[in-house]
């Protein structure tokens, strides 16, 4: 199972945020100011000094190892533990208030035959997505008001859109094979409190 995209929520009360490491980006007229804070992605933190409220949006894979293949309970301890030194505050008591997780699962046949065999969930119909570049079949979403289901073409995605440095690493220390066919599924719960 992979850890990914989380967006959490914390009211600071007395607890002062440490902006040493943060780049601002916008402040929105609502009074939401946006910061990032860069390792090997981006991640956005948003502070509203009026009500004294932390958003942060981090898809922490990224942010710490440059893609999402594989990524431990672990790895999300350790980037929530990073974020919350360089900000002087404690996130392990924030409220996630969305987040993702999934797997990737090498298939025996090819993505884009088992994608097309995938055509509902709950008799609701998934819509699909292709690939600009080859106009072929990459991927498939499943939406509803609290779930965000998506199935794709995990070995494609790595092929065309991670560095060869990186694609080196998934080899080397997670066994990533390029000729191997590989999907990825993935939960992103918008609303978990309802879920979990």
């Amino acid at each position: 199972m992979t850890f990914d995209y989380i967006e959490i929520v914390k009211r600071l009360g007395k607890d002062k945020i440490c902006l040493d490491y943060l780049e601002l980006d916008t402040v929105r007229a609502s009074g939401w100011e946006e910061y990032s804070l860069r390792k090997k992605s981006k991640i956005v933190l948003c502070l509203r000094q009026s009500t004294n409220e932390l958003k942060v949006r981090a898809n922490l894979p990224y942010y710490l190892q440059g893609h999402n293949f594989n990524f431990s309970k672990e790895k999300l301890i350790d980037g929530i533990q990073e974020i919350s030194e360089l900000l002087n505050i404690n996130l392990f008591n924030a409220e996630a208030s969305t987040f993702e997780f999934g797997t990737v699962m090498n298939i025996q046949c090819n993505p884009q035959e088992f994608l097309f065999n995938h055509i509902s969930i709950n008799k609701k119909p998934f819509s699909s997505f292709v690939s600009k570049s080859k106009n072929k079949l990459t991927g498939k979403i499943y939406e509803d008001s609290i779930l965000i289901l998506k199935l794709y073409d995990e070995g494609h995605r790595i092929k065309t859109t991670l560095p060869k440095a990186i694609r080196e690493d998934l080899s080397t220390l997670y066994g990533f094979d390029k000729a191997k066919h590989y999907i990825k599924i993935e939960n992103h719960y918008k609303k978990p409190q309802i879920n979990f």
